[in-house]
Order: structure tokens, then C-alpha cells, then sequence
């Protein structure tokens, strides 16, 4: 039973220790079901704007749940937030975001 592959957006905001959104930082993002998914940075941009933000397009092929963890790539930076997105077949759980 194929499943349809329905994107959904992660948001990720940097913020230094002290709450302040950090600009200008490289930002990737991985899957715990690399296989499955695809990542795409919404616009190509994987540097952080003005207001902290990068954005990603995810979606799968296949039902289930992935857990998507970001990494501030310039100071080799791992946010300790992680987001989980639940695919079933025909729809994606909703979009989702973290800090």
C-alpha cells in the first residue's frame, strides 16, 4: 500500500544561551529515518535570518514517525530539541517547530 508523500515544515530558531536569536549561522537538519525521508531547505537557505530562522521541508514515503534534530553546523552545535513528525498514509500530522 503506497504511502502519499505530504510535506510538512520543521522551523528552527537559534538562540544564544541568554534567549537572543542568532543570525548568520549554518543550520542542518537529519532524521532518525534518513532512508525514508527527504530534507529539503525551504528556499536553499540553510543560514540563519535575521530573526534566528531557518525553515525545512520534510516529507516521507513511508507511515510512521521521525524524529528531526538540528545542528548549528558552524559552531558544530547540536540543539538539544528535537521534533517528531507522524506520517500515515494520504497525510501529515501537522507542522512543527523548535527553539
Amino acid at each position: 500500500f503506497p504511502v502519499t508523500i505530504f510535506p510538512a515544515t520543521v522551523t528552527v530558531t537559534l538562540k544564544d544561551a541568554s534567549g537572543n536569536v542568532v543570525s548568520g549561522k549554518t543550520v542542518s537538519l537529519s532524521s532518525s529515518r534518513a532512508g525514508c525521508d527527504t530534507i529539503t531547505a525551504v528556499g536553499g537557505v540553510t543560514t540563519s535570518d535575521a530573526s534566528g530562522i531557518v525553515k525545512f521541508a520534510v516529507k516521507s514515503n513511508a507511515a510512521g514517525s521521525s524524529t528531526y534534530t538540528a545542528v548549528d553546523t558552524t559552531d558544530s552545535v547540536t540543539l538539544s530539541n528535537t521534533v517528531s513528525v507522524t506520517y500515515t498514509a494520504g497525510s501529515v500530522s501537522a507542522s512543527a517547530g523548535f527553539e
